[in-house]
């Protein structure tokens, strides 16, 4: 987790040793399930497209906050990712250059940033 622009948690996946760059920004989520459709049936018409559009959002979303900071995704029992057994063909899969890093020099234009092609949850595509 971190904190940007004062205002906004975002929820960020690491591996690897402190002080490396190994790490993954969750910047939308795509709600499913049981748990997912009850949340979103409290929401209505354009808001329900973007409830968890975006990382800021998608944190929101989950009730994440400063209090996940460095929570064990293997032992955790408040957050864990799991395989949803969705298969997507690779031409699926979009890679882009990554969004709001202008300060990041040579690396601000690499396709680091990866989505499905024409999923509604993406807060910004590239068309």
């Amino acid at each position: 987790m971190f904190f940007v622009y004062g205002m906004h948690w975002q929820l960020n996946f690491t591996a690897g040793e402190k002080g490396e760059g190994q790490a993954v920004l969750i910047r939308a989520l795509e709600p499913a399930g049981t748990q997912g459709r009850s949340l979103l049936s409290l929401r209505q018409g354009p808001a329900l497209l973007i409830a968890a559009s975006g990382p800021g959002r998608a944190a929101k979303f989950l009730n994440a906050d400063g209090s996940f900071y460095g929570e064990d995704l293997t032992s955790s029992e408040r957050i864990w990712v799991e395989d949803g057994g969705i298969k997507l063909e690779d031409k699926k899969i979009v890679s882009a250059k990554r969004v709001g890093i202008d300060y990041a020099q040579e690396w601000k234009n690499k396709k680091l940033r990866f989505y499905i092609k024409g999923n509604k949850s993406v807060s910004k595509m590239d068309r």
